[in-house]
């Protein structure tokens, strides 16, 4: 019966499932196999045989002080580990603090806030710069525009590279023609006269893109008469030198023909008295492809960009500086929407913290009521197994006796020292404090949202003091997704 009883009190204190190890406040106890360990029944029996102890005695004898001795020392084995186990709850209590939490929150949103100021006093004086150079010039544009009567946008290719592309192409195209062309009467062959006419079709074709294209024809357009007349006159003396240009070259194909070392000498003699007395056929076919290339250059340079001189080039830079304008004050709201998106992220990163201490501190305020009901249920199992050793030893020891029992064998045995556990004092104060602070989270973090809201708000409302249209992020994202 007693044994069933010790076996009782063993699976109570040592319940699977509270959270402890059992090697953390191990008492297991096997009574038969302490009774054989300690040799209780021979030790009574002799000790009987001796008539020990005596019937007056008032003392344990030897046998029962190492019983004793055994159990106290369990006893304080068992105190030692639920005292370590004790000092961690209550120094992971004193470090679970919400207090802590709402400090790194309230940390969070400083961090956030002088971000945003910071930023802002930049974003003003970036704004303001380009927003003057900005409006310079635009008032320069419209003045542009007014002056020289532009009622329309410029019109010029997205990119030149097309219109330098085929200059290079015809101006190729035409050094490959001449080359053939030159090859008779060069010593080098093709070879010589691809060199010759490389020459030949650059002072053709340059001219022509550059000059003629880009120059003299947009400013046929121009609103002043006097340019507008000079550029016509320049133009018609282009045009009479591009085709004397080619017309010597002509000449000097077919002169070339006969006599190589004096050809370019008798150009000039032979040009002045017949400028079209051309007789080969290949000297017409150069001529002719050489006014057809200068054409193309011309009205390439020409299509290069707007027809009025000056305003393509103009509008370009505008536009430039309104599309840098534009990217910056973009660039502010999505660097000011990023701030408020780390904050609230991290915000809510500290939120899931905060529940989370708050759901530790009430674990440990439980497990330490638990662990203290533990050890003493375990000094309980432990006084009545010793007890119970020595209640063995003394019926054995009685039995075998002739002479009467000393009068202490019936009194219980309970141990001599005490032992405490440190640090047992009630967490409910504390724990109502911590309560009371989670309770009060959801406010706290509401408001603490609502200030940085504030902040991000009046970093956009003086923003839009220098520029109006600038919106928030995420205005923009929520306009875009409508």
């Amino acid at each position: 019966m007693l044994k069933r009883l010790l076996q009782f009190f063993q699976r109570f204190f040592f319940n699977p499932g509270e959270g402890f190890r059992e090697s953390v406040l191990e008492c297991e106890f096997d009574l038969e196999g302490m009774i054989k360990n300690l040799s209780l029944d021979q030790q009574a029996l002799e000790a009987a045989k001796h008539e020990l102890p005596p019937t007056q005695a008032r003392s344990p004898d030897g046998t029962e002080r190492k019983i004793q001795t055994l159990i106290q020392k369990r006893m304080a084995e068992l105190t030692h580990a639920a005292n370590q186990k004790l000092i961690g709850y209550n120094t992971a209590l004193l470090n679970t603090d919400l207090n802590n939490e709402q400090q790194r929150i309230r940390n969070l949103a400083e961090n956030a806030k002088l971000r945003l100021n910071s930023r802002l006093a930049e974003a003003e004086r970036e704004l303001s710069s380009m927003k003057s150079d900005l409006e310079r010039s635009t008032a320069y544009y419209r003045s542009f525009q007014r002056i020289h009567r532009r009622e329309t946008d410029a019109e010029y290719p997205e990119s030149l590279l097309y219109h330098y592309s085929l200059v290079v192409l015809i101006l190729l195209l035409e050094a490959l023609a001449n080359g053939y062309f030159f090859a008779r009467g060069s010593e080098f062959g093709m070879l010589g006269g691809i060199s010759q006419s490389l020459i030949v079709a650059a002072l053709n074709i340059v001219p022509a893109f550059l000059f003629a294209g880009m120059f003299c024809l947009r400013y046929t357009h121009h609103v002043a008469v006097l340019k507008r007349s000079a550029a016509c006159g320049v133009l018609v003396l282009y045009a009479g030198w591009m085709l004397v240009f080619n017309l010597c070259i002509a000449h000097y194909r077919e002169i070339l023909g006969s006599s190589e070392e004096t050809a370019v000498g008798q150009v000039i003699g032979h040009l002045m008295e017949s400028p079209f007395g051309l007789t080969d056929l290949n000297s017409w076919l150069l001529l002719c492809m050489g006014v057809f290339f200068a054409l193309i250059a011309t009205v390439d340079g020409y299509k290069a960009d707007d027809p009025y001189p000056g305003y393509g080039k103009i509008q370009r830079i505008h536009e430039e500086i309104r599309e840098h304008y534009d990217i910056v004050c973009q660039r502010l709201a999505i660097d000011a929407a990023g701030i408020r998106s780390d904050f609230l992220d991290e915000l809510q990163i500290l939120k899931d913290n905060a529940k989370s201490a708050f759901t530790h501190l009430c674990h440990l305020a439980e497990a330490k009521p638990a662990l203290i009901a533990k050890h003493r249920h375990g000094l309980e199992v432990l006084a009545r197994a010793g007890d119970a050793l020595i209640h063995h030893y003394r019926s054995a020891n009685s039995r075998y006796r002739k002479t009467p029992a000393p009068a202490y064998f019936n009194e219980s045995w309970k141990p001599e020292h005490t032992f405490d556990l440190v640090g047992t004092h009630e967490e409910r104060e504390r724990l109502d404090r911590q309560k009371e602070l989670f309770e009060g989270f959801p406010e706290f973090l509401q408001k603490t949202a609502n200030d940085l809201e504030r902040i991000h708000a009046s970093f956009f409302d003086r923003l839009q003091r220098i520029e109006p249209a600038i919106q928030p992020a995420v205005l923009l994202k929520e306009a875009s997704s409508a």
